[in-house]
């Protein structure tokens, strides 16, 4: 039981990581933990105290219980296919419009839509 509980909280660390683009460097180094502690945590080797798992919520900016939040298998498929189609066409429409500006506009537009994608991706303050 003990290996299960670890291992979902693990996966949903990287999960929730690799969303907002952060490496296990970056992230332990916000969150003031040990990188390789981090990489133990996400393989479900560890067993992380609520310090630590709070640390890290703060390091990933988001509650903490969203560590502990679990989704249906075929809904994170769906999302991750419904994703990907997404990514399929901002980087179709990235390379037809880096043909008509010039290199300091496209860093923009690129700034732009990184911007757009943490906006969207930011817990929502209901009250």
């Amino acid at each position: 039981m003990k290996r299960e509980i670890c291992g979902l909280v693990g996966e949903r660390i990287r999960a929730i990581r690799k969303n907002k683009d952060l490496t296990i460097e970056e992230l332990a180094f916000k969150s003031e933990v040990h990188p390789n502690y981090l990489g133990d945590l996400e393989r479900g080797l560890r067993n992380p105290s609520l310090i630590n798992m709070e640390k890290i919520a703060r390091g990933l900016d988001v509650p903490i219980h969203a560590l502990l939040k679990t989704e249906d298998p075929e809904h994170s498929r769906r999302k991750q296919v419904e994703q990907d189609s997404v990514n399929e066409k901002l980087a179709a429409y990235l390379s037809k419009i880096s043909k008509s500006h010039s290199k300091p506009e496209i860093k923009l537009i690129v700034k732009l839509v990184k911007n757009i994608s943490n906006y969207l991706k930011a817990p929502k303050n209901r009250g």
